[in-house]
């Protein structure tokens, strides 16, 4: 995927709109969108942005409009990972099938509380999207251990 451009001349380089057929008149929200979505799709991260972490900030100004936006590189390796839990037994940042095996059981028993509680809510709950006459089959459709609505 293109990934923008943090690299200090970026700001610099003069903007193009690539859509120049357009149907939209000219100096429209749309066309300073297109021109900010261009210039950050436009080329890669710097790598030195990318080593030092730094937040990057630039303004686009087209007639009077100025958009100042600020981006940071994020690996997808760091936004992917999950937040150990802090308990030994937790049961937040574990894997699911760590959870299972742990508890002896198909579905772990915090998965159990979760669905309890939503039945507990509904029947307090008069309606369902698309009338009242649906949540009488609802209920007994969780009641009976079919859990999809």
């Amino acid at each position: 995927l293109p990934q923008p451009d943090c690299s200090p001349k970026a700001g610099r380089e003069p903007l193009e709109l690539e859509e120049s057929g357009s149907k939209r008149p000219p100096n429209t929200g749309a066309r300073l969108w297109g021109r900010v979505r261009n210039k950050l799709l436009r080329n890669k991260l710097d790598p030195q942005t990318v080593e030092t972490k730094n937040w990057h900030t630039d303004v686009i100004e087209m007639n009077g409009i100025k958009v100042e936006f600020s981006m940071k590189f994020t690996s997808r390796d760091m936004s992917l990972k999950r937040t150990p839990s802090k308990k030994q037994t937790g049961v937040f940042g574990v894997k699911i099938s760590v959870v299972t095996k742990r508890e002896r059981s198909k579905v772990p028993y915090i998965v159990r509380q979760c669905v309890e509680e939503a039945v507990r809510l509904l029947r307090k709950h008069h309606r369902l999207n698309g009338g009242g006459m649906h949540m009488p089959r609802w209920v007994s459709r969780v009641a009976g251990g079919q859990l999809s609505s």
